[in-house]
């Protein structure tokens, strides 16, 4: 246990010195990187305030040589240039030339009241810079003798160029101040390293101590418990762990001798369960032979069961089948209910006009006329009733004409639905020997119909249907199950209408086009519906009129399902009316 020790005392304390050397290293390179970006943000600093200075200066300069330059005061030019050359300890010459690059003043430290001949034109390099500027500027000098920046500026008066005011300045200064802080800086730096290495030796002395005292207080009782942690994990429940210890180290150490006798009896409790476990396998093997056996008498019974659910299965389609034929025959048979309800009508308006028709009139007065056949001329001009004669044929011969025309109105409708009717039962039968049969039909065409035969119900209950019919494309579909829904929804209408007890009494059918469907809808102003009806009123069976047997609406509502449709009803509750929709799929021909 001693060597484990002080081998985890070597490796703590290699791990601390190598920490300190990264951190002393990372914090010289953080330092040096810091001193020489300071050190590049003073030299920028420096250099632009000396370029600023030099700027400034020029261009005061030159306002203040309008007028001497103007006035040719060569004296007064070069007693400022002078001036300023020995008032600023920066500048090693100043120069002013005239427009012609002559030099009217050439002031040094060595010689700042300088005297030149007046045809002095310089020619180098930096002079033909100044000569060609328009406004203040600088450039980078190097020469042997010295290291610097010349600056300068023209001298204009209203637009005309006079000459050019030139100075030179010295970086000598700026060197100067760059040197000090590097010094600074290099100071600064041996400071901190200094610092750091006398903290990081005082903390490798700490560290070791602290690492001694860790390894005998915490790191040394931690072995002994891996050690014990590895003998339970063998299989040895028996050793026990005995560390005295008033710290964290010995509070764990008691918890985990709690641990190792529970789990020392744990395990003597779970052999006596495995025992236990053993003899209740043994019972099990017994009872899963019962369950075999009494499986066996099960399958057999399931499979008279079987054969008991099929024959009743089969019973059930029968029914089904006889059940699915039953509605269909409803629906066949209400369809026709609804056609044979306006044949009726029409023959029922027909009979009545042959019963008061005028025709009987007319052999009354036929038989007159032949009573007075042999003074005929006499009798139609002389005679009092006979001046009435003729006026009178006139007035029977347009009534006559008039029951014409109604009758031929009912003897298309009733033609009209004696057509539908066999249509009706022979599209049945069609379906029924050969399955459901599509068409491209013609909605308007097919709704104008379903309207003209309901039209003598909807005259004789003094209702007035109005029609609003756009151009729709083809409906893929069957023409017959079409009319017949239209011919429910006109009916269902008419009752609600009659049913408001209203004078006026009203029907709209509407066809219109919406993206690649289209709608029919019918609106009527009856009795409404009431909104706790609406979600069952297409359920078959359901109605709300007396005399109503629930198979008009449930029988659309199939039937649109067949041909990819749907409908559905709006209303605003009892009083208010109701709107039918039916929509259809455009055909894709």
């Amino acid at each position: 246990m001693t060597s484990i020790r002080y081998t985890l005392i070597k490796r703590i304390t290699l791990i601390i010195v190598i920490t300190f050397i990264s951190v002393i290293s990372s914090i010289t390179y953080l330092k040096l990187q810091t001193s020489s970006e300071n050190l590049s943000i003073t030299k920028k600093y420096v250099l632009n305030a000396l370029i600023d200075n030099g700027l400034t200066l020029v261009t005061n300069n030159s306002r203040a040589l309008q007028g001497m330059a103007e006035d040719n005061a060569f004296s007064a030019v070069q007693n400022l240039v002078s001036d300023t050359v020995l008032n600023n300890k920066n500048i090693i010459y100043g120069i002013y030339m005239d427009e012609e690059n002559r030099a009217w003043a050439m002031s040094s430290k060595n010689n700042p009241r300088g005297k030149l001949n007046e045809n002095v034109i310089l020619k180098d390099e930096i002079a033909k810079w100044a000569a060609g500027l328009r406004n203040a500027d600088y450039r980078y000098l190097i020469t042997d003798e010295m290291e610097g920046y010349e600056f300068a500026a023209p001298v204009i008066v209203e637009s005309e160029f006079l000459g050019v005011i030139r100075y030179a300045f010295s970086t000598e200064d700026l060197n100067l101040k760059l040197k000090k802080v590097a010094s600074l800086a290099e100071t600064d730096l041996y400071r901190t390293l200094y610092i750091i290495s006398f903290l990081s030796l005082g903390a490798l002395v700490f560290s070791f101590l602290a690492t001694k005292y860790i390894a005998t207080k915490v790191t040394y009782p931690l072995a002994i418990l891996s050690e014990a942690t590895k003998r339970i994990i063998d299989g040895d429940y028996e050793t026990s762990i005995n560390i005295k210890s008033d710290n964290e180290i010995g509070l764990l150490s008691n918890n985990f001798e709690s641990m190792r006798i529970q789990i020392k009896q744990s395990l003597q409790e779970l052999i006596e369960h495995q025992d236990q476990l053993k003899v209740n396998n043994d019972e099990l093997q017994v009872t899963q032979s019962e369950l075999k056996n009494l499986n066996l008498n099960l399958e057999k019974k399931v499979v008279e069961r079987t054969k008991e659910l099929k024959s009743a299965q089969n019973q059930l389609l029968e029914a089904a089948h006889s059940a699915g034929m039953a509605e269909v025959a409803i629906n066949v048979l209400h369809n026709l209910g609804n056609v044979l309800n306006s044949v009726k009508i029409s023959n029922q308006h027909s009979q009545e006009l042959l019963r008061k028709s005028k025709i009987k009139v007319l052999k009354k007065t036929n038989d007159l006329l032949k009573n007075h056949s042999e003074n005929l001329a006499d009798y139609l001009t002389k005679d009092e009733k006979g001046k009435k004669v003729p006026g009178f044929y006139v007035l029977l011969g347009d009534q006559l004409i008039h029951e014409n025309d109604e009758l031929n109105k009912d003897f298309i409708r009733i033609s009209q639905g004696v057509e539908t009717m066999h249509r009706i039962i022979s599209d049945q039968q069609t379906i029924a020997m050969h399955g459901e049969f599509k068409n491209d039909i013609n909605v308007v065409e097919v709704i104008n119909e379903s309207i003209n035969i309901q039209m003598s119900v909807l005259l004789q209950d003094n209702i007035v249907l109005t029609r609003d019919f756009k151009d729709v494309g083809l409906f893929l579909g069957d023409s017959t199950k079409l009319h017949q829904i239209v011919t429910n929804l006109i009916s269902n209408s008419t009752q609600a209408v009659v049913s408001n007890e209203i004078n006026n009494r009203k029907i709209n059918v509407s066809i219109y086009p919406v993206g690649e469907e289209i709608f029919i809808k019918v609106n009527d102003n009856g009795i409404g519906i009431d909104e706790k009806v609406m979600e069952k009123i297409f359920s078959h069976g359901f109605t709300t009129n007396k005399d109503g047997h629930g198979f008009g609406l449930h029988s659309c509502a199939n039937y649109l399902t067949e041909m990819k449709g749907r409908i559905y009803v709006e209303s605003d509750g009892i009083g208010c009316g109701a709107s039918f929709y039916v929509v259809l799929p455009v055909s894709k021909k």
